[in-house]
């Protein structure tokens, strides 16, 4: 009978380590096959709706009236994004058992786990942030040039990356369904009202307006409001029209050249465009920073509760015994007292 050893796997070079936990992340990935199919299905019809509610031939770019709806639809992309990658959450918790036993009997490290399911998760990602925005960009109409179709892509590709790294490390966390929910609701609901778009960051009051700083929706929105309202169809001059016997007037906003500048002023973003790529770097940060904190708390020990000592126990000729054992909970007796017990006689 062989024994293996826990610190057995510390022998083993770590890319054959790391090639055992791709493979086997693949094959799960396979197993969940209809959970992903599932995914791929709910952001196509998300798109098919937001684009028939913001069709191309209902949404103008003349004034700054137009570019708000345009705002909208970008932040419902960016928001469908993140709820896509939300069920990270739960597939997540799922999987802590698992990789506990692994870790206690093999060794099995935690970055080799979450550097499978990293590297497994970007033609995912690739996927489903490339159905949206193929199918939203030229039926809502956005700005017609190939180079901002493919700046819209990488910025909701970087988004959706960054959003299953935040998820799992929230059930990393949690480790539990019910707390790891609560954290990710909280975390959504802090991310869209610091986000910019629901409130403006110039409307925030002081002591609060580094939380829009820390939300990545922040980043995100204005990446993709930058890759809009800087091409050359918002480059209208927004002049003031004084109001004099009940007409029109025409919306300006002080300090801003073109209609584009004004949209991005009104709400409370950046209008350089070298910040386009600071917010891209700024959202592959989060995702860098939230993969290596779910590898810390991969490798924090649950902890104990009660140890509880087995003897050996001889039964049908067949001797098992087991050292110790641990029990994540704290085990309670429930006695029940004067407890009266009848059947009625039939009548």
């Amino acid at each position: 009978m062989k024994v293996f050893q826990a610190d057995g796997m510390l022998n083993i070079p770590k890319w054959n380590i790391f090639k055992v936990s791709l493979l086997r992340e693949l094959l799960i990935l396979k197993r969940n096959s209809p959970v992903q199919i599932f995914k791929t299905v709910q952001i196509t019809f998300l798109a098919f709706v937001l684009a028939t509610l913001f069709f191309r031939t209902e949404m103008k770019h003349d004034t700054i009236f137009d570019g708000n709806k345009y705002m909208g639809a970008l932040f419902m992309a960016v928001a469908a994004v993140n709820f896509n990658g939300m069920a990270e959450l739960t597939m997540t918790v799922n999987r802590l058992p698992i990789f506990y036993k692994l870790r206690e009997l093999l060794g099995l490290p935690g970055w080799a786990i979450l550097l499978s399911i990293f590297l497994l998760s970007i033609p995912t990602s690739l996927l489903e942030s490339g159905l949206w925005t193929f199918s939203t960009y030229y039926a809502i109409g956005f700005a017609p040039s190939p180079i901002r179709f493919l700046q819209q892509l990488l910025v909701l590709f970087m988004m959706h990356q960054m959003s299953m790294s935040l998820y799992r490390l929230l059930a990393s966390i949690g480790r539990t369904q019910v707390m790891a929910n609560m954290l990710g609701t909280e975390a959504l609901i802090a991310m869209f009202i610091l986000g910019g778009f629901i409130i403006s960051k110039d409307d925030l009051q002081p002591w609060i307006r580094w939380g829009s700083w820390a939300s990545p929706f922040t980043y995100s929105l204005n990446a993709v409001a930058l890759n809009e309202c800087l091409d050359n169809r918002w480059t209208t001059i927004c002049t003031l029209q004084a109001i004099t016997d009940g007409t029109t007037q025409v919306f300006y906003y002080k300090n801003a050249k073109t209609t584009g500048e004004a949209i991005l002023k009104v709400r409370g973003l950046r209008n350089e465009w070298h910040w386009y790529w600071v917010c891209v770097g700024v959202l592959l940060g989060f995702s860098l920073v939230f993969n290596i904190l779910s590898e810390h708390c991969f490798g924090i020990k649950p902890r104990k509760i009660q140890d509880i000592e087995y003897i050996e126990q001889v039964q049908g000729g067949w001797k098992a015994s087991i050292n110790q054992g641990n029990l994540p909970f704290q085990p309670l007796t429930l006695v029940f007292s004067h407890i009266n017990y009848f059947v009625d006689t039939p009548k």
